[in-house]
């Protein structure tokens, strides 16, 4: 196992802090569809269902990623009461974990099935939320529809790596509708390269459509 997996990396704290806050993401969570790409100890997909999400999905690409995030949501899930902003009635029982290797097609594919047969009756659509230009999260979004698909999307460092752009940005394209909006929090301090590996990935992104 990485020892990524096991760190809550400064991206991770600031989306879920916005998702706890719900100050960007207005009434978005309430009652959405939510996949994580690269959830390592999935703190943002604990959040979102905390908050009301109908299904939240954490994916991961590693047999060990898997196991350790799937351990963390089953002790979480009987030891949370409701507190803070959470309501007492929590929906931890709508959480799940998948597999979900970058760039297969096939892993996305049943991390949307997963999706569709947890979710009752189907999501709405929503219109993206509007982010003002100081905010920490990029959104991306691309005109394919499915409706399987989720309405959110959330990531936090999952562009460390320049060598697995094309892959996550297949993996966005593949998931991606109308409604969909990916959140993606970057961190430059831990990130290598920082403000020249965001660039890149907003380029691999452009180019693929999104």
């Amino acid at each position: 196992m990485c020892d990524g997996q096991l760190t809550l990396w400064p991206a991770t704290l600031v989306l879920s802090r916005e998702l706890e806050a719900n100050s960007y993401f207005g009434q978005n969570i309430k009652g959405a569809t939510i996949i994580e790409l690269g959830a390592g100890a999935g703190l943002p997909s604990l959040v979102a269902a905390l908050s009301g999400a109908t299904c939240v999905v954490a994916t991961e690409g590693s047999d060990s990623a898997i196991s350790f995030l799937q351990r963390n949501f089953d002790l979480n899930r009987n030891s949370l009461p409701g507190a803070g902003p959470f309501p007492e009635q929590h929906n931890l029982k709508n959480l799940f974990v998948r597999k979900l290797w970058w760039g297969e097609a096939t892993d996305a594919a049943a991390v949307c099935a997963a999706l569709s047969k947890h979710t009752s009756p189907p999501s709405r659509a929503r219109e993206p939320p509007t982010a003002s230009s100081s905010s920490p999260l990029v959104r991306a979004y691309h005109p394919a529809a499915a409706a399987s698909l989720p309405d959110l999307i959330l990531g936090s460092d999952v562009t460390y790596n320049r060598k697995l752009f094309q892959p996550l940005v297949a993996t966005l394209a593949a998931l991606l509708a109308p409604h969909t909006v990916a959140v993606l929090a970057h961190d430059q301090e831990s990130t290598p390269l920082g403000p020249a590996a965001r660039g890149r990935f907003a380029a691999a992104a452009r180019a693929a459509g999104l």
